[in-house]
């Protein structure tokens, strides 16, 4: 009864990402405990030597909001960098600050970033 399909899925994606955990590691929200579940969490693994990164964003389940403001910390004045939702296809090119829109809570959103 085991769905594969979903597990090589996630070990797919699982390799993408991990070149990128042992790089710069940033903070884009502010911090709070485990039991908060009225906001956003949201974090940045950065490669500056690739200048490739992803974005793993959360909307928690009580989170009323459906926006999150992210701001690259890294990013300088006149960078611009591509947004790309895997999942969704989406892509989108900012200065290092986006909007990003959760249709619903309880949901997270993983972007490769890339500076172009």
């Amino acid at each position: 009864d085991q769905d594969f399909g979903i597990l090589r899925f996630g070990l797919k994606e699982w390799k993408e990402v991990c070149p990128y955990l042992l790089k710069e590691f940033y903070v884009l929200t502010p911090w709070h405990n485990a039991s908060d579940i009225f906001d956003f969490t949201a974090m940045c693994y950065f490669d500056p030597d690739t200048e490739k990164g992803v974005v793993l964003a959360f909307r928690q389940e009580q989170c009323v909001r459906d926006t999150l403001n992210i701001s690259l910390p890294f990013a300088e004045k006149d960078d611009k960098y591509k947004f790309t939702d895997k999942d969704t296809g989406e892509e989108f090119v900012c200065d290092g600050k986006a909007s990003v829109k959760f249709e619903q809570a309880r949901r997270s959103r993983l972007y490769w970033i890339e500076k172009v």
